[in-house]
């Protein structure tokens, strides 16, 4: 790093600086949390996934507290980083600390360093972590200021970033659903005809099955070959490329004795369909080439009469939405599942004219290659905000991204008072606590609604999580210190996360009235609104807010069909977990009552 860094700045080496710890296996594990085994071991899966699924006592453990900063020491994903949960640190993982560093500065430092840790991680079997790139990488660390104002600037353009791939995501999955509906619209005679009535094939059409139109439908002999490292190649399902090819890169072989011995039975060629029998079924192939191999009797050949039907028309039948649900009916549920020779051979199959065939098959090809030209430039697109991610922290943190000037003077925007927040927050805990839904969750959109609808100055950072505004640096830390200073306690009660005050709870909210008298009314107004809402109506409110309190900020009309299409927008989850009449309703519910934002603080 040889360009002037900016005043007030220091360079150091992050190994000579950053204080860290490698985890360890525990002596003794159970799989169920007891009384004795009452700590979570952080590993791997409860890292990445939030899910705990072993626990340990803690003798001669390395613990990590909730907001840690771990990353992965071994194994593919090395040089990841990510925010720990409470607990054992895993023999896979590291804790770093950074001391006297703004908590985020230092997250995104490292994150922007992974790509760069993970391809030229050391080792043959399992790769890791080579130290000797990690701890001699620079770190510039400008003043707590400036470090706050670079973090609010990356996560500015992050969240734009993050709203056009969340954009991109959605047309990729729209796509989807259109693939499916013209081949589903293909095989009901929809793009060959004028009119069809629903249920009914068109004239010259009839049902048939599988096995009418085929030649043979079967599989080779259930008996491993042996496998050799040279001769004929013998394929699986492990061999299917994710765009419906065969890859024989990495295929076992066999011998010529046994291809010719298992090939007796059946044996693919150009213009017959691979049908998946287990796991994958109906990722099926189309062999377009000529070649001599053989598959695994886990996946079914399909020989098609090619003076019946075409090799091609059968194949995207086979793909479509009709296919799926006869699978639905044969399928067999055991271990994995599994579908019978006798099964695929049942399926009815739509047969018009070899000449109407033809047809289906060039409009199919026609609607599906403009949809796979658009999903190119979907994922060209991905790449390039990724890209540009990469390039916001290589700025960021080699002082370019603020004007040096800006950088150097800026001083914080709004007042930073954080016990202020914490006091504000231990009183909405004590006055709810009790209220039946009233947990983690709901505390997470009441104190967003609460700080945006009275207008409280303080510097937060509510992101948009999955269940809706959430400043997830506040909450960790003040979840961590509450129990420290026993001013609540958590338990688990079914699905929710709930607070027990503790002793010192008084000490934390005595001075309530001094700091909030002007805000009281404002505050008290919407803990009455939202008492005895569900955490899912809570959710439901939040969130609208949000979306609403965004569009004033970006000066953008506020319609309900647009509100109700950004409250989808936030999450996938959205779709699955809300109606839209529901959300009709909660916005009359809001403007009746006047819970109306203004436009106050910051875009989510």
């Amino acid at each position: 790093m040889n360009f002037q860094i900016p005043k007030g700045w220091k360079r150091v080496k992050v190994g000579e600086y950053v204080v860290s710890v490698k985890g360890k296996k525990p002596k003794r594990i159970s799989s169920i949390k007891t009384k004795e085994f009452s700590i979570p071991y952080v590993n791997i899966k409860a890292f990445e996934k939030n899910i705990i699924d072993e626990y340990t006592d803690g003798i001669g453990c390395t613990l990590c507290e909730d907001g840690d900063f771990l990353m992965v020491w071994d194994g593919s994903r090395s040089g990841y980083v990510g925010k720990a949960i409470a607990g054992a640190l895993g023999s896979t993982l590291v804790k770093l600390n950074f001391p006297d560093i703004y908590n985020n500065y230092a997250y995104y430092f490292l994150q922007s360093k992974f790509l760069d840790i993970n391809t030229k991680a050391k080792g043959v079997g399992i790769p890791h972590v080579d130290p000797n790139i990690l701890w001699n990488y620079d770190l510039l660390i400008p003043p707590i200021d400036n470090q706050q104002a670079i973090v609010s600037k990356i996560e500015e353009l992050f969240s734009e970033l993050d709203k056009g791939v969340e954009n991109l995501r959605l047309a990729q999955e729209q796509l989807k659903v259109y693939r499916q509906s013209v081949l589903k619209w293909a095989f009901e005679g929809r793009l060959t005809n004028v009119e069809v009535t629903e249920g009914v094939l068109p004239e010259g059409w009839e049902w048939l099955t599988m096995n009418d139109v085929c030649n043979k439908i079967g599989d080779i002999d259930h008996k491993m070959p042996k496998q050799l490292s040279s001769g004929y190649p013998y394929v699986s399902t492990k061999d299917f490329t994710h765009d419906l090819k065969i890859s024989f890169d990495k295929a076992k072989y066999i011998s010529k004795e046994d291809y010719l011995n298992l090939s007796r039975k059946i044996r693919p060629e150009r213009g017959d369909i691979i049908f998946p029998r287990y796991g994958t079924i109906g990722k099926n192939i189309l062999i377009d080439f000529d070649k001599e191999f053989l598959v695994s009797y886990s996946c079914a050949v399909v020989k098609p009469n090619s003076k019946l039907v075409l090799s091609k028309y059968l194949y995207l039948y086979s793909l479509s939405p009709k296919i799926t649900d006869e699978i639905r009916k044969y399928v067999v549920e055991t271990t994995q599942a599994n579908i019978g020779i006798a099964s695929i051979k049942s399926f009815v199959f739509p047969l018009p004219t070899i000449e109407e065939q033809n047809k289906i098959v060039q409009e199919i090809e026609s609607r599906l290659s403009v949809a796979d030209k658009m999903e190119e430039n979907i994922i060209q697109s991905m790449q390039q905000a990724e890209a540009l991610r990469q390039s916001i922290l290589k700025k960021a943190f080699e002082g370019k991204l603020l004007p040096t000037e800006t950088v150097v003077a800026i001083k914080p925007k709004a007042k930073i008072i954080p016990f202020e927040r914490k006091v504000l927050a231990g009183k909405l805990i004590h006055l709810l606590h009790k209220e039946k839904y009233f947990g983690l969750t709901k505390f997470q959109k009441l104190f967003y609604l609460v700080e945006n609808f009275c207008e409280v100055e303080y510097e937060t950072n509510f992101i948009q999580e999955t269940a809706g505004p959430y400043d997830r640096n506040f909450t960790v830390g003040f979840r961590k210190e509450m129990k420290d200073k026993n001013w609540f306690e958590e338990e688990q009660k079914a699905s929710i996360t709930r607070f027990i005050p503790g002793e010192n709870v008084g000490s934390l909210i005595k001075d309530y009235s001094k700091y909030f008298r002007s805000k009281s009314p404002k505050i008290v107004f919407i803990i009455e609104q939202l008492k005895d809402k569900s955490t899912h109506e809570s959710e439901l409110i939040a969130t609208l807010y949000a979306v609403w309190n965004n569009r004033l900020l970006s000066n953008k009309s506020v319609k309900i069909n647009l509100l109700v299409e950004d409250f989808f927008n936030w999450s996938p989850k959205k779709i699955e977990e809300f109606q839209e009449e529901e959300i009709v309703n909660a916005f009359k519910w809001m403007k009746k009552l006047k819970l109306i934002p203004t436009g106050f603080g910051k875009r989510i």
